[in-house]
């Protein structure tokens, strides 16, 4: 589901900071859903437990990676650019549009 919303975020002609929300949202842990989805249609809300600690723990390690990885992506990024420089300067990046 990340590469689905990083590949919006790239090729979707949207403004830079919704291209952010995207990649950030792409990164982020299974939220809480599951566990109410399990429990209206009769699943196991304690495997759905499970599955919400578990890819909260592991999202630790990979959020960074995701993100890390997804600027470069969406934004063609080269070692040469810094964060903040890609979060301030949207002028460039509007024009490149």
């Amino acid at each position: 589901m990340p590469v689905v919303f990083l590949a919006a975020a790239k090729w979707l002609p949207v403004i830079p900071e919704l291209k952010q929300v995207l990649l950030v949202q792409a990164s982020m842990p299974a939220a809480v859903a599951p566990i109410i989805v399990a429990r209206h249609y009769g699943g196991s809300p304690g495997v759905a437990v499970q599955g919400v600690i578990a890819t909260s723990i592991v999202a630790l390690v990979t959020m960074p990676l995701w993100i890390s990885w997804g600027i470069r992506f969406i934004f063609e990024w080269d070692d040469s650019l810094s964060l903040p420089s890609i979060i301030l300067n949207n002028e460039e990046i509007l024009k490149s549009l």
